[in-house]
């Protein structure tokens, strides 16, 4: 790509550039066109980078001390908390290496911090600061890096969703903490008050903290048919900071739905803003050691409208804990207040599938009753008839601890092919599923060799979405049964599917948009004039997100392509070549 530079007066102008470098090595002096001449700063490589281009970050950048991060005095009254950026322009944002690479938010100063008159004074590092609000129109993609210390008052301290579409791969949010003194911290890494979309793949949320949702908060999204998937992600040891209506100690997901009265059906906002038909998908996640001091110790569905649908595939729920006492209840999963509701006669609908949910225990309540250990918690389960109910929620091919349902009752009809491992009294760990001890490298359990849940999956639940490995990149089988949980197969040895993984161009890629599916066959599979191409490939396929076949190219060993036309998003492509099938996720601009 040609860059221009204009002198005016002996001022050099340069025009925005397709690929930009930032360093915390970096000079904003230099021109930013490689790691030798890379930026020192996140608001001047956001300066030069062009919609729709990227920048390339080597080590980690601090934020809080970029000179373009002003006090927050216009979106919070508070200031004490940086205000971040705002970008104008689409981008994406990638790191050399996730462990080496990304963005810190935090100074050495220290601020004594009381969150309410009578609480304990907790050391913060000073109020600190966002990073990025992603407003309507704006598409941010983020690869290859680590999110951490950032510290701010009230919601979305890393990514703020305002409006527009987030695709996250391949990062790390650590210890990132939403510091609030009234009911509004909310989602230390992300949150959502409105979205067009939002992926998020192979993240690790590792201690993030926050009042509700303290990694992941869905507030809204104020679109209809809007996608929110995380896929082959762990949250690990995310907590509450604050007793004060605390919730969800991961990911608190919540889809508001305006009330409609007999004057206002819309409730009094436009119907185009309502979320209406919107999906939540957890996919081949794992939930682990993460701790609530009230409802939700890993994750909390609360109040979604009927029309959407919640989908908790091959995961792994387990020694995350509640301690909320008898009045305030849920460790692994909670099915919470306005689910059971019915407005105009529908009910959200709620899938889980192939997933495991054992050992999630309420710490308060005591150990001698069976309650002390709650792995699904259900609410307000009374407001329709047992068949509505069975229509719309399903629990299949899973092994499920402890359940507990406030009012009402789960109709036998909700639950399919999947083995009930109550627990009895006392606190010893109960252990049916065949779970192994935690993978700290991969932020996972694996299955013991003979567990129970090695082939007690069903295949055909991921084959509907697209998805063909676990959560390290293992190919699923292409026969009939999987393995429940977020692992296949036992332990983490084998094959690792490689070509799942996104790798680092040294250099800007000579194909910006191309994807390499399998380097050791050269397989690439690249979009280029409005054509998703693959070069020396039997079949290319072309599939949605949810499972539906869009096109399909066959030939012999030579380059296919499939017309793209108005096609944009996120899409899953289906190679064969040689009697392989190699499967990528490709996202069409």
């Amino acid at each position: 790509m040609l860059v221009a530079a204009f002198i005016c007066g002996g001022t050099v102008f340069t025009s925005a550039r397709e690929y930009v470098y930032l360093s915390e090595d970096g000079n904003d002096e230099n021109n930013g066109a490689s790691f030798a001449q890379a930026y020192a700063t996140f608001s001047k490589a956001l300066e030069m980078v062009s919609n729709g281009g990227t920048i390339y970050v080597r080590g980690m950048v601090n934020i809080y001390e970029d000179p373009e991060n002003v006090g927050d005095t216009v979106q919070h009254s508070s200031g004490d908390t940086k205000r971040g950026f705002v970008p104008t322009k689409s981008l994406t944002i990638r790191g050399e290496s996730k462990e080496t690479c990304g963005f810190t938010g935090y100074t050495d100063s220290i601020l004594a911090y009381e969150p309410f008159p009578g609480y304990p004074i907790y050391e913060y590092y000073q109020m600190g600061t966002r990073f990025l609000r992603v407003n309507p129109g704006i598409e941010l993609t983020l690869k290859d890096l680590t999110f951490t210390k950032f510290y701010g008052r009230h919601c979305g301290i890393v990514i703020l969703m305002a409006g527009g579409k987030l695709i996250a791969e391949d990062l790390i949010f650590s210890e990132n903490e939403a510091i609030s003194g009234s009911d509004n911290g909310m989602g230390a890494a992300i949150h959502s008050n409105a979205t067009t979309g939002i992926s998020v793949s192979r993240c690790l949320f590792y201690k993030n903290k926050a009042m509700k949702g303290g990694a992941v908060y869905i507030a809204d999204s104020q679109n209809q048919n809007v996608d929110i998937t995380f896929e082959s992600c762990s949250f690990i040891e995310n907590a509450q900071n604050v007793n004060e209506n605390p919730t969800a100690g991961a990911i608190f997901l919540r889809l508001t739905a305006p009330e409609p009265t007999p004057t206002d059906p819309t409730g009094g906002r436009p119907i185009e803003t309502h979320s209406l038909n919107n999906t939540l998908n957890l996919i081949n996640c794992t939930f682990a050691k993460n701790t609530t001091m009230a409802i939700g110790g890993a994750v909390h569905l609360y109040g979604v409208p009927p029309s959407t649908t919640f989908s908790a595939i091959n995961c792994t729920f387990t020694e995350n804990t509640s301690e909320g006492g008898d009045s305030r209840r849920g460790a692994g999963l909670v099915i919470g207040a306005g689910i059971g509701q019915v407005i105009g006669g529908e009910r959200c609908k709620i899938w889980i599938q192939n997933s495991i949910f054992e050992n999630n225990r309420n710490t308060i309540i005591q150990a001698s009753t069976t309650r002390y250990h709650e792995d699904i918690v259900f609410t307000n389960m009374s407001s329709t008839d047992a068949s509505t109910i069975q229509n719309t929620m399903k629990i299949s091919n899973s092994y499920v601890g402890n359940t507990y349902v406030i009012t009402g009752n789960i109709p036998n009809g909700c639950w399919d092919n999947c083995t009930r491992t109550y627990a009895t009294s006392g606190n010893t760990l109960y252990n049916n599923s065949g779970l192994d001890a935690f993978d700290a490298e991969n932020n996972v359990y694996p299955l013991k060799a003979g567990a129970a849940t090695l082939a007690y999956g069903k295949t055909e639940f991921l084959d509907n979405i697209g998805v063909f490995w676990d959560a390290i990149g293992r190919e699923r089988p292409e026969s009939e049964s999987c393995s429940a949980g977020a692992m296949e197969g036992a332990g983490t040895g084998g094959d690792i599917c490689t070509w799942c993984f996104s790798t680092w161009p040294p250099i800007p890629p000579e194909l910006p948009l191309g994807i390499s599916l399998a380097p050791s066959n050269n397989i690439r599979i690249y979009q280029e004039n409005n054509q998703l191409l693959v070069n020396a490939a039997n079949s290319l396929e072309l599939f949605g997100i949810n499972g539906q076949s869009i096109a399909k190219k066959t030939g012999n060993k030579e380059t296919l392509a499939i017309p793209l036309g108005n096609l944009k998003g996120i899409y899953v492509a289906r190679v064969l070549t040689d009697g392989q099938i190699y499967s990528q996720k490709v996202i069409i601009k």
